[in-house]
């Protein structure tokens, strides 16, 4: 047994005999498929895919006979011929049959030859990785002359009379291998495939014989006469000679005719003639004589092989197989008019205005704000091919929760009618569907960009991160209202408990099959700059710990080098493979330069670009003659590089050594543009705090963790007399060296597209008010950014003085404008301290006086006072814990308004949010709705 089986082995190994396939690089990541031929039998198709994993190279070899990436499909009448241009084998295909293929060699845009077997030099080139590509080739087609009981014409010859140049025609019986009998029109003429052509002998009045005479070289033939041209009109074949003058058929045509014999036969009781035509019959050219087409002259080509002479094929795709269907014209034409209804709608929309998105957490607060100028697109559908194009003119996403040294987030530059780039973003895509429902066909899909600005400030950042945390949060199942909160009985009960602990099943979507041919992105070039914080807020720095994130700054330039699709037609996720590893090659061979632009090392990366950018611009000024400017510019880019590198690395060890307080002192003067003043302030800052560390910090140690705390605080408020008093001096000198390196580069950053956005005290989001925009920015300039305060109101008190009420979450804030366009703050009512509130009126000799009349805490009062004395330009910080459980007597405040309509108006202004305060704070008792007076 063991002996035959190992015959049976070698016996197939001799007879089938597998050869190599063509080679393949292994370092080209993608998808190929390889030709693996045999001496007998069927080929194989392999596929071999080549990933990446990290510095790993991948190679997967698998089956692709029974999903071939091409299918060549013969739908013709013809034999077709077909190979890959180039190569060197060629691959026969029968009618009506089809064939898996691959390409015999991998060159980078390989196309397919095609041609009919009787006709290879009429070949044809198909793309075959190009879906809907249409192209079409011709073939020689020969055809009988038949008449209508089936005998054709011939030629009447012996073996003594082959050789003849001149014959004489018949009809005989249909034989496909007599060359004698197959005709094709050359120009007018009737050329069989011995070489002889159909003609009438001298043609007189009445007729003449026809005959076949041999066509010669084509160097010697003379000009074509009537008698020597030939077509087909009405079922007969006529010649282009006509009757001449002096006969009663005068003008009319000779027609191919058969010297037929007639026979007597009965038919409905009469005699009449019967027509016979039998083989040997000779053929003459006779006058058309009647309107209906005679028995002896009718004739029409019976092509073989059957068709029309030229071929069309159509790429189409079955899945991921792009398949090559080859028709006769005329079968194709037939199948356009069944699907000659098709829709064609081109829809155009344009936006001039843009389309902006806001972003909200649930405090009511807007964290980034983003939007898209110049928005057009374009949709078309023709022939069952979607065009679809978006150009947007201007991106732009802003920073609306913390007022940093970054106003937008990100944004487009270097736009405009000179430039590089006319749009921000532009896309252009072209779709169809493929021959199977489930597939859809990009056959273009290009991307292109203009240079974008990154600002990511780390405070910005983990705010957005918290907004989707809190909705994730929101979406889990603990929230959601479970069945015993509800009325259900308790089967019901179980249901609904089954459905919410039920997972969800996966949805596969039909049509989820999508192919890419053509994918092209430009270049993207995008100037990243990250900004740590020198302080968080709390909720911020918990996130930050549970994260685990680690934000360090630095600037630089990333560019993401153009992609081009090599493979082409692709699946979505052989794509997406594709362009994540493309990008992560791009960035991992800038990584140095990312490493070399951190702020702890002082950006020595972009302290070399400075230089080399101010060394470049002193020769190319000093080529023109300026010499200088180019001086200039040589000074400037080297001494603001230099600047910036100080500025960034003193800052890195600044944030080290700072503590709490101050490092969100000096974050609020890095909200500022940094000047001198700033610089001198931040030092200050750092000695006082240092000095006064030694007795606040015990304090707050004992509030904290009693008599453990105190030893605590010394140990703090001893490190930090010589930590705090350096921090301080390091921001001094970052500060300081900012304000110089922005002085000499003199570039403003890029500006929001509007002010943030006012949310209500309730949550409400309402359509976006430039106006009331405005007057929270004025809030916040008041309150030094605090987001925790929203802003109501602003209403106009006292036109005369200029006083004006901020109606807030927290307080009403009273202000008035100075000549020199200053806001001074004269009193402010907390609604902590608040019991009621009424509106006043007395009378006065010219005109009644209106007041709008408030009952506060006693100690309120005293510390708004105590801070508006130290500076009226700004809000109070007050601490209402400490006074507002204390009992103390009440004060009465008033406030001036121009009218009666001004003050009832800030009453009713006041009570919502004044309740909105109470009822967070759990007071429930409501003052000032029942004691108004009128």
């Amino acid at each position: 047994s063991t002996t035959t089986t190992t015959s049976a082995t070698a016996s197939k190994k001799k007879s089938c005999v597998w050869n190599w396939s063509p080679s393949f690089h292994i370092g080209a990541v993608g998808t190929y498929h390889l030709k693996v031929t045999r001496t007998s039998g069927n080929d194989a198709i392999v596929q071999v895919d080549v990933r990446t994993y990290g510095a790993t190279t991948q190679i997967v070899l698998s089956d692709a006979t029974d999903a071939p990436p091409f299918r060549i499909v013969n739908s013709t009448h013809a034999t077709l011929v077909f190979a890959q241009e180039g190569g060197k084998v060629n691959h026969t295909l029968a009618p009506g049959r089809s064939t898996p293929y691959s390409w015999d060699n991998i060159t980078p845009k390989p196309t397919l030859l095609v041609a009919a077997a009787s006709s290879p030099k009429l070949a044809t080139k198909f793309d075959l990785q190009k879906v809907q590509e249409v192209s079409t080739f011709k073939y020689e087609q020969h055809f009988f002359i038949c008449c209508a009981n089936g005998l054709v014409v011939g030629a009447q010859r012996t073996d003594s009379l082959k050789e003849k140049s001149v014959l004489m025609a018949h009809m005989t019986t249909r034989d496909n291998n007599d060359p004698f009998q197959l005709w094709r029109f050359i120009g007018g003429e009737l050329v069989n495939n011995a070489g002889y052509r159909l003609e009438a002998s001298n043609i007189g009045l009445g007729g003449a014989q026809v005959q076949l005479r041999i066509r010669g070289d084509v160097t010697s033939r003379t000009k074509l006469t009537d008698k020597q041209k030939w077509k087909f009109e009405q079922n007969r074949l006529l010649s282009f000679q006509t009757v001449r003058t002096g006969s009663a058929h005068a003008g009319s045509p000779f027609a191919l005719e058969m010297l037929s014999s007639q026979k007597k036969k009965q038919s409905g009781g009469v005699e009449v003639d019967e027509v016979v035509v039998t083989e040997g019959t000779p053929l003459i050219v006779a006058p058309v004589t009647a309107r209906n087409v005679s028995a002896v002259q009718q004739f029409v080509p019976l092509y073989t092989p059957a068709g029309c002479g030229t071929v069309i094929g159509r790429v189409t795709s079955e899945g991921s197989t792009r398949v090559l269907t080859l028709k006769d014209k005329e079968e194709d034409l037939l199948t356009k008019k069944e699907d000659n209804y098709q829709l064609s709608v081109c829809a155009v929309l344009a936006m001039n205005g843009g389309v902006a998105l806001s972003v909200v957490n649930q405090k009511g607060v807007e964290i980034i704000y983003g939007c898209m100028h110049g928005v057009a697109a374009k949709v078309q559908r023709e022939q069952g091919v979607e065009q679809i194009s978006l150009n947007i003119h201007q991106i732009q996403i802003d920073n609306q929760a913390d007022f940093a040294s970054s106003q937008a987030v990100i944004c487009s530059s270097m736009i405009g009618k000179d430039a590089a780039h006319t749009h921000a973003l532009s896309v252009y895509m072209e779709k169809s569907q493929g021959v199977i429902g489930n597939c859809s066909i990009f056959h273009s899909f290009k991307l292109s960009a203009a240079p974008m600005l990154l600002y990511l400030e780390e405070v910005v950042l983990l705010r957005f991160i918290e907004v989707f945390s809190g909705v994730l949060k929101d979406n889990q199942k603990d929230n959601i209202i479970k069945p015993h909160r509800t009325l259900f009985l308790e089967d019901a009960q179980k249901d609904l408990e089954e459905i919410f602990n039920k997972a969800k099943p996966d949805i596969k979507e039909e049509g989820g099959e999508i192919f890419f041919e053509e994918v092209v992105f430009e270049k993207i070039d995008m100037h990243v700059s990250l900004i740590p914080a020198n302080a968080l807020p709390q909720n911020l720095s918990k996130l930050k710990k549970s994260l685990g994130l680690q934000f360090i700054g630095l600037q630089n330039t990333i560019t993401l080098a153009p992609f081009v699709l090599d493979d082409p037609f692709v699946s979505q996720n052989a794509l997406v493979q594709l362009i994540t590893e493309h990008c992560k090659q791009s960035i991992f061979r800038q990584l140095f330069k990312l490493i070399a632009s951190a702020d702890f090392i002082g950006n020595p990366y972009g302290l070399l670009g400075s230089v080399h950018t101010g060394v470049s611009e002193f020769f190319e000024h000093g080529k023109r003659g300026a010499v200088g400017k180019g001086t200039w510019n040589l000074f400037r880019h080297v001494v603001s590089g230099a600047a910036d590198s100080a500025a960034r690395m003193t800052n890195s060890m600044s944030s080290l050594l700072a503590n709490k307080d101050l490092a969100r002192k000096q974050q609020e003067q890095k909200n500022k543009n940094p000047t001198m003043f700033s610089a001198l302030s931040s030092l200050a800052q750092g000695v006082n705090m240092g000095i006064t560390g030694l007795v606040t910090q015990p304090v707050r140690g004992a509030r904290e963790d009693g008599a453990v705390g105190v030893v605590k605080g010394i140990v703090r408020g001893a490190v930090g007399v010589v930590t705090t008093p350096v921090s301080g001096a390091l921001k001094f000198v970052s500060m300081s060296a900012e304000a110089f390196r922005d002085f000499l580069r003199q570039q403003a950053g890029a500006e929001r597209c509007r002010l943030p956005r006012v949310v209500n005290a309730d949550g409400a989001v309402h359509p976006y008010n430039p106006k009331t925009a405005v007057e929270q920015m004025e809030l916040f300039k008041l309150n030094k950014f605090d987001l925790t305060e929203q802003f109501v109101a602003k209403i106009e008190m006292n036109k005369r003085s200029n006083t004006f009420a901020f109606v807030t979450s927290k307080r009403i804030i009273f202000v008035h404008g100075t000549g020199q366009g200053e806001r001074v703050v004269d009193g402010e009512v907390w609604y902590a301290g608040l019991h009621k509130w009424n509106v006043a009126n007395k009378k006065a000799p010219a005109h009644a006086l209106h007041y709008i009349q408030f009952s506060v805490h006693e100690g309120m009062t005293k510390d708004v006072i105590h801070q508006l004395e130290m500076d009226s330009h700004v809000a109070t910080r007050l601490s209402p814990s400490r006074w507002e459980n204390t009992h103390a007597r009440k004060m009465t405040l008033k406030y001036r308004c121009d009218n009666l309509e001004v003050a009832k108006r800030l009453f009713v202004t006041i009570k919502h949010p004044s309740h909105l305060h109470r009822e967070k704070h759990n007071q429930c008792s409501y003052h000032g709705a029942d004691d108004v007076v009128f």
